[in-house]
């Protein structure tokens, strides 16, 4: 499930695991004001040998370069 960032008109910010078909929520766990969803990047994860010729350590310097 994804994990939610809201926060409110004082400022504080809490995190919210919900099912996207869940309502959001509306008011801060703090002080109970109004809270917004905050927009966060996308967490990306690479993974892997390299996706590059020349990410792979075990290759001599330069090579997989063609000029």
């Amino acid at each position: 499930m994804p994990i939610y960032v809201y926060r409110c008109e004082d400022g504080h910010e809490f995190e919210q695991i919900q099912s996207i078909t869940d309502q959001p929520c509306s008011e801060c766990e703090v002080c109970g004001l109004s809270v917004r969803r905050v927009i966060q990047p996308a967490a990306v994860t690479f993974h892997g040998r390299g996706f590059y010729k020349t990410d792979n350590a075990s290759q001599p310097a330069g090579a997989g370069i063609d000029l």
